[in-house]
């Protein structure tokens, strides 16, 4: 029997993470995914057949992700800059251009995917450090005829960590210092379960008199993690660090006030 390039599993994973993506219009996700099923036996296409297929997350309407990436990846390999011009939306929930359609040129170190899109990571010639682009809202990109500054004379020697740094805070927003957090709240099935997808398993829980538990974790301070606690105001209760409680007690006083309007 002729072995092929992928298990079955491995194709139904990639897959998935296809069908998945937001940024992937419905027509490329069929296309990826008939070429995946290229890539299995004809047994394995018909184990395929007989699964449901879950409702698809991918847009409507065609985008040129597949073309856009193609391009970039050429003008890396080339060492070339891209341009491209940016949209944003408007106060009527239209996309347009931004700054009357100008043009960006930059100098591309690599595409990030986070959250269901990708970042364009790179440098501007008349700005120091790094910037970021998501890639569903770049419009008529193209390669540039310029060669593109080299990622050690932009942001110094290890570009790779610097990258990663930049990533972290200004893409994931991971930004600031990892903090011991503790949490009230009250168990049950489903908040025990949103509880350690974020946690983790190294988080340590004991029960109150009262009924009640109380956790203890370590994370990153940052954006996200004030909006994971906001998401679940109703469910747990910050009880250290005093600072975090507190900025949540403002966000959730101004949460009031908006809806008192």
């Amino acid at each position: 029997m002729d072995k092929h390039a992928f298990d079955d599993w491995e194709i139904k994973v990639m897959m998935d993470a296809v069908q998945q993506a937001r940024c992937v219009s419905v027509a490329e996700a069929n296309k990826i995914r008939e070429k995946l099923l290229e890539l299995t036996s004809k047994r394995g296409r018909s184990r395929f057949s007989h699964m449901m297929m879950p409702i698809s997350c991918n847009v409507e309407v065609d985008t040129k992700l597949g073309e856009y990436i193609e391009i970039m990846l050429e003008a890396m390999f080339m060492h070339k800059k891209i341009q491209f011009q940016y949209t944003e939306i408007n106060d009527n929930m239209e996309k347009v251009l931004r700054r009357e359609g100008k043009v960006y040129i930059l100098n591309l170190y690599t595409i990030y995917w986070s959250d269901n899109n990708y970042y364009l990571i790179g440098s501007h010639d008349n700005h120091d450090g790094l910037t970021s682009y998501r890639l569903d809202r770049v419009e008529n990109l193209t390669i540039s005829e310029e060669y593109s500054i080299d990622a050690k004379e932009k942001i110094g020697q290890n570009p790779e960590l610097y990258i990663q740094e930049y990533i972290e805070k200004s893409v994931n927003h991971f930004s600031g210092e990892s903090i011991r957090i503790e949490v009230e709240y009250e168990p049950n099935q489903v908040t025990n379960a949103i509880l350690y997808d974020f946690a983790g398993s190294s988080v340590k829980v004991r029960k109150q008199a009262n009924g009640s538990c109380r956790a203890v974790f370590s994370k990153m301070n940052s954006v996200t993690l004030t909006g994971w606690f906001m998401q679940y105001a109703n469910m747990f209760k910050v009880i250290e660090p005093e600072k975090l409680r507190n900025e949540l007690q403002e966000q959730l006083k101004e949460a009031v006030k908006n809806y008192e309007k």
